[in-house]
């Protein structure tokens, strides 16, 4: 059995291999134990994230802000239009 430097080789020493020299098998089941705990951890900081929910937020203030001026001046335009109307027919 060949003894490691688990000085040079600091990633075994939480492997848990039950051999001094680890197989391909259980550095791939190492390897595979490492994402999945990224993963875990991927997934907590993208459900804690509030990024995305504000730009989603400051969408709809936008959009929001547009329909009240669309309504506005589609509301002072006719208003407007009225009275240039009235002006034109007094003029003749």
């Amino acid at each position: 059995m060949t003894r490691v430097n688990r000085k040079a080789t600091p990633w075994l020493l939480n492997c848990p291999c039950p051999t001094p020299v680890p197989s391909k098998a259980d550095i791939g089941m190492y390897v595979f134990f490492l994402r999945s705990k990224d993963m875990k951890s991927l997934f907590a900081r993208f459900m804690q994230d509030q990024s995305g929910a504000t730009a989603i937020e400051y969408g709809l203030i936008a959009a929001l802000i547009s329909v009240v001026a669309i309504t506005t001046l589609t509301s002072v335009g006719t208003k407007l239009n009225a009275k240039f109307t009235s002006v034109s027919n007094g003029l003749n």
